[in-house]
């Protein structure tokens, strides 16, 4: 265990000595424990496949850059202090799986397509996911009351699903920008606080779903679906 106080960075490198191929890079899961700053780069493969990614409880932030496809099992072990996760200099797609940390932070997504599920978002904590360009999916489960989350979906026909309730007590904002945008409520009543910029809102099973303020899209009109008697 480390106790000398410093910051301490690794990076990880995974690629083919710089020759492309068309195949996949599989490696299971990745412990990452007791740094800090980690870089994680992956390229020349088509699609790099990891397990999972484990961080130290210490990590600070995670840089990703993907030229090719990554696809992770998802992100643990950080704690609180985990403040970014930046896929900003990836062209690849990026699929993170679940994100298990608690405190508050900021993700940035790829050029590509990303999509990660957020699974536990702390007490008072705020997060906010800005998703950048491509056909991004994002999944929101069950954040802690108090929660603020802020969806920035940015270009592309995005999704937005919210697999468990949003309760009144969190604060839920979403801007779905550019693109054909679609929120998707899948479970229990859920409230949102802000709904800017999506153009479709699909209410899956009995589901309630308050909008406390909204405004329209581009198009100035938002399609609802209803199937098996949701509510808005």
């Amino acid at each position: 265990l480390k106790t000398d106080g410093t910051t301490d960075s690794i990076a990880v490198t995974v690629n083919n000595g710089g020759t492309a191929s068309t195949g996949t890079a599989t490696a299971g899961t990745v412990g990452l424990g007791n740094y800090e700053v980690v870089t994680l780069t992956v390229g020349d493969f088509k699609t790099s496949t990891l397990g999972a990614l484990t961080l130290s409880s210490v990590a600070t932030s995670l840089t990703i850059n993907a030229a090719t496809a990554l696809v992770v099992g998802g992100i643990a072990g950080a704690g609180t202090t985990l403040t970014s996760i930046n896929a900003g200099g990836s062209a690849g797609a990026v699929t993170l799986g679940t994100l298990t940390f608690t405190g508050s932070s900021t993700y940035t997504g790829s050029l590509g397509v990303d999509k990660l599920t957020m699974a536990a978002v702390g007490a008072t904590a705020t997060q906010t996911f800005n998703l950048g360009t491509g056909n991004d999916e994002i999944t929101v489960v069950a954040p802690s009351g108090g929660a603020t989350i802020v969806t920035n979906a940015e270009d592309g026909d995005d999704l937005i699903l919210l697999a468990s309730a949003v309760a009144t007590g969190d604060t839920f904002n979403i801007d779905g920008g550019a693109g054909v945008d679609t929120v998707r409520v899948n479970a229990g009543t859920s409230f949102i606080d802000s709904l800017v910029g999506v153009e479709k809102l699909s209410l899956v099973g009995a589901v309630t779903t308050t909008i406390a303020g909204s405004s329209t899209a581009a198009n100035n009109s938002v399609e609802i679906t209803q199937i098996g008697g949701g509510t808005v």
